[in-house]
């Protein structure tokens, strides 16, 4: 898997529609904005990554994705 670094860097040219910032913990904020954490891995950041490609935009918790 690659480095956060470079997985960012991509994911910047691959989604130009995607906001990606540093913040307190990993999250997606819908419609566009994804926070990712100093200690974040590549893996939260790709399941954040995830909730933006379903276009979530109304649940509060991943249960209700279920």
């Amino acid at each position: 898997m690659p480095g956060l670094k470079s997985l960012i860097a991509k994911l910047r040219v691959d989604y130009p529609a995607l906001v990606i910032k540093t913040g307190e913990r990993t999250k997606f904020t819908p419609p566009n904005k994804l926070f990712y954490a100093p200690t974040a891995t590549s893996l939260e950041l790709l399941h954040e990554l995830g909730h933006y490609l379903i276009k979530r935009n109304d649940y509060s918790s991943d249960i209700e994705l279920l």
